[in-house]
């Protein structure tokens, strides 16, 4: 048989359409985890006595058995306000559901949960669930660098600004298709897994970001992410869809940086 008569005898053999996958479940796909977000409020005057509360012994051997691993609460000013940002990181292939339910039921977590539970006021939406935390959409997630070395901690690093409502779906079509030399800046940094939730509040938009730092001169690295060509191009088009919170635009900045409520779990 012609080699041409080969090919369309085998195109034949083909189903005539091929599954589709988005761009949000393409890279849930080759990701190996799920890297997740959550909102909520300290209630008022409360953040010190969410601070004050320890870890059980053992709550992280007990979380990771579980499926959730590397959990921090950051929190921040928001309209007043004190928001609390909680992020962690699921294994593909584990029910997120499943995970928060047998956390809830472990003999050592439970009683820690509900001690924060007391000190949390949910957003509107996580409340009419059940819920004490609202689950945030991830807009972006680049894994990034991949070079710690075995057993250096990575430094966490979290913020938050405002979304323009009528440039959210720019916001999102630029974060869906990211120029390379964006994402190759970003890994030179030493910056890993960067990820970016949307959320609305009352009638605002939010956008948090978490990424973990891996390498040894903070300062340095981002000043390189700051001086890149590219970078400051593709910043030219994703500040005109943001609103700074006041604190960050009195000092000409996009982000406000949120604090840990606790210091990071030995991994």
């Amino acid at each position: 048989m012609k080699p041409m008569l080969c090919l369309l005898a085998a195109l034949a053999l083909l189903p005539l359409s091929a599954p589709a996958f988005s761009s949000a479940e393409s890279a849930a796909l080759h990701q190996p985890a799920q890297h997740l977000g959550y909102l909520a409020f300290a209630r008022e005057g409360q953040l010190d006595a969410l601070r004050a509360i320890s870890r059980p012994g053992g709550a992280e051997r007990a979380l990771t058995e579980v499926g959730i691993q590397g959990l921090q609460t950051f929190s921040g000013t928001l309209d007043g306000r004190t928001v609390l940002f909680a992020r962690n990181v699921t294994p593909n292939g584990t029910s997120v559901h499943a995970a928060w339910q047998k956390a809830m039921a472990n003999k050592r977590l439970a009683p820690w949960f509900a001690e924060q539970a007391r000190l949390i006021e949910p957003h509107p939406r996580a409340a009419a669930q059940g819920l004490s935390w609202l689950p945030l959409e991830q807009v972006f997630y680049f894994r990034g660098a991949d070079g710690r070395a075995p057993g250096q901690q990575a430094r966490a690093c979290c913020a938050v600004t405002g979304l323009k409502p009528e440039m959210e779906m720019q916001y999102r079509t630029l974060h869906q298709t990211t120029w390379p030399g964006v994402l190759a800046t970003i890994a030179k940094a030493n910056i890993a897994n960067f990820s970016i939730y949307l959320v609305e509040i009352g009638e605002q938009l939010y956008l948090f970001y978490y990424f973990d730092y891996v390498g040894d001169d903070f300062a340095k690295d981002m000043a390189g992410v700051g001086e890149d060509p590219v970078t400051r191009r593709w910043w030219k088009h994703t500040d005109a869809c943001q609103l700074p919170l006041p604190e960050a635009a009195e000092k000409k900045q996009i982000w406000t940086d949120l604090m840990p409520v606790a210091p990071a779990p030995t991994p």
